[in-house]
């Protein structure tokens, strides 16, 4: 885009919290889980004895591990599918509090039912895409809390090419502040681009999960490769209680 050309345009979006609210926590939640290979009965209750089970870390794909066979279908290789179930015991920390939690898993093939301390979090039929849940409500304050994910590939024809059996993905753990800008928030386009110019629009979503009307700053930047900032903008609205609300801004670059 004209003395700029070849330079890669990046948008670096930013919130202001309130000023007391800490930075987001994201980590990886891959280490400490038990793995069983077949169907267990009330495999989601929080008090089952899960000792005997294998210890794995995550990504993990269960039909990797087992023996080929002509009688197997092409769709996992000649591998064996089947029904798989892990577990992960865990203690809240003390820096969650105030925080709305979530667990992002960034893929499970295929039919993931979620469990946390017995509730059932919901259930992912697709095995490619990331979802996400927020364990809030559920967890146990200053207590020991269970995941459970029940994975179900029993129908192993399913695929032209191998994706694997389990959790075969990372999974995360997420602490945000109740005002937040939620997973897959941030949506950025380049709507007409040439040599000389671009429009980047920029749109934004806020979801205020506290008890009160909320007053929100975002801000967005555009940045050259090297970190120089070639446009800053920022925008103000209130944001009721339970509301989410999106902000939006075009701009031209040149």
């Amino acid at each position: 885009m004209g003395r700029r050309a070849g330079f890669v345009v990046a948008v670096v979006l930013a919130l202001a919290w309130p000023a007391e609210a800490e930075t987001r926590l994201h980590e990886r939640f891959d280490a400490g889980w038990r793995f069983h290979l077949g169907d267990v009965q009330e495999g989601q209750d929080a008090g089952l004895n899960d000792s005997n089970w294998r210890p794995v870390t995550l990504p993990h794909d269960w039909s990797a591990e087992l023996e080929f066979s002509p009688t197997n279908a092409s769709g996992t290789g000649f591998l064996p599918g089947g029904i798989g179930w892990y577990r992960k015991t865990f203690v809240t920390e003390t820096n969650w509090e105030g925080r709305r939690m979530f667990l992002t898993f960034d893929g499970v093939y295929r039919n993931a039912d979620v469990w946390i301390n017995g509730h059932h979090l919901g259930q992912r039929p697709y095995g490619y895409i990331t979802f996400q849940y927020d364990i809030t409500p559920h967890l146990t304050a200053g207590g020991t809390n269970v995941v459970a994910v029940r994975v179900d590939r029993e129908n192993v024809a399913d695929s032209r090419w191998y994706p694997g059996s389990g959790i075969y993905r990372h999974v995360w753990l997420t602490g945000t502040h109740p005002v937040h800008v939620p997973l897959w928030g941030d949506f950025i386009t380049t709507p007409r681009a040439d040599t000389e110019s671009a429009d980047v629009v920029a749109h934004t979503d806020v979801i205020n999960g506290t008890a009160a009307a909320q007053a929100v700053r975002v801000t967005w930047q555009i940045l050259t490769p090297d970190g120089t900032a070639l446009v800053e903008h920022e925008q103000r609205e209130r944001v009721r209680s339970g509301a989410t609300h999106t902000f939006s801004q075009w701009q031209k670059v040149r």
